[in-house]
């Protein structure tokens, strides 16, 4: 284990600096750090097996948004995450006779055109054609409608697997800014609530966007009951909360942190670990989603499922409450957030292996 492997660091330290029993604060900084390689571990595996997890891109007609989501749609396919569905908002009917909406369907067209031709890798998931609203999409009734015009009468079919599949299920939404990605994981939600089945909708999008959505306060990082809906629970996470207790834990590896002085220091400084938990006290945007989503699986998954209770850490706290769902959704952060996030789990084991060699080091 990477604790046994540390341990003859930890003597060496506490022999050079006299500080009796270093190795109880190293000990308890390895605990932490592991605790949070399983959730992500875990996290890592439900999001790449296609029994249990859909990824639903979201876009909007214009060219740029098009090439945009063609470029997550390649990213999560090298990933080897499932993605079958593409939803575009916003389409203007096209016997609109207004000049300007006229230039507006005149775009889209060539937009969709793109998708529907072949010449992008959008082509190959199904499409969900939504119109223009000339209103805003906000509470449940409204986010009810939404839902049965994108995956309802013509869209039914396609949206069958999803949100009629046996057994348990995540459901990402992504996509660039601005295209209506939570208003879509909303009303996904809303559906599935309202077919029977236990649904969870959790939001790490930095804007905090599912409160206005659904007209509620689902905020505080903890399921909230969503009104009008049996069967549906919301939350919003706070993405730097959960950041800042990852920093907490790999803190413990630094030289003054250890208590560690005089020669000790020195050795520990100039073999690197400071650096190791300096990398860490800015993380960079994205990381700190995947971070708050390990947080809600040990949160909301039954004790004992792949082992998230076990990876509860600093989340023992909420996981006392943990219920099973049937359906989770997950309203993501805009799309390069969501591509960083996908190289996180690469990101921790290069800093555990980081650990590891500085151990073989100081043999």
């Amino acid at each position: 284990s990477l604790r046994t492997r540390l341990q003859g660091a930890v003597a060496l330290l506490g022999a050079l600096s006299g500080v009796e029993n270093p190795a109880a604060k190293i000990d308890a900084a390895v605990e932490k750090l592991q605790r949070w390689q399983a959730r992500v571990a875990n996290l890592q595996s439900l999001l790449t097996d296609p029994e249990v997890t859909d990824f639903v891109v979201v876009a909007i007609p214009s060219r740029l948004s098009v090439a945009e989501s063609a470029r997550l749609l390649s990213s999560l396919v090298s990933q080897d995450v499932p993605v079958s569905q593409l939803v575009v908002n916003q389409i203007i009917a096209q016997d609109a006779t207004a000049a300007y909406l006229g230039r507006v369907v005149k775009e889209q067209q060539r937009a969709l055109k793109t998708i529907e031709s072949g010449s992008s890798p959008l082509a190959k998931l199904q499409l969900s054609r939504v119109p223009f609203f000339d209103l805003e999409i906000r509470g449940v009734f409204p986010l009810k409608f939404l839902g049965g015009v994108a995956f309802g009468g013509e869209h039914e079919d396609i949206w069958e697997e999803t949100l009629k599949a046996d057994g348990d299920r995540f459901v990402f939404v992504g996509g660039k800014g601005g295209v209506g990605k939570t208003s879509t994981s909303s009303s996904i939600a809303v559906r599935l609530a309202d077919s029977g089945l236990s649904t969870l909708i959790v939001s790490t999008d930095p804007a905090h966007s599912l409160s206005d959505a659904l007209m509620q306060d689902v905020g505080g990082g903890k399921p909230v009951v969503v009104n009008g809906v049996e069967g549906l629970e919301a939350m919003e996470v706070s993405t730097e909360e959960a950041a800042e207790r990852f920093r907490s834990a790999i803190g413990g590896f630094r030289a003054s942190d250890l208590g560690l002085g005089g020669v000790a220091e020195e050795l520990v400084s100039k073999l690197g670990l400071d650096d190791l938990a300096d990398v860490l006290d800015s993380i960079p945007p994205g990381l700190d989603e995947l971070l708050a989503l390990a947080e809600v699986l040990a949160l909301v998954q039954p004790s004992g499922a792949d082992g998230a209770a076990d990876a509860g850490g600093e989340a023992e706290g909420l996981s006392a409450t943990a219920k099973g769902f049937d359906r989770i959704v997950l309203d993501t952060a805009p799309t390069g957030h969501t591509l960083r996030l996908l190289a996180f789990p690469v990101f921790l084991d290069n800093l555990l292996n980081k650990l590891i060699s500085l151990r073989t080091r100081l043999q």
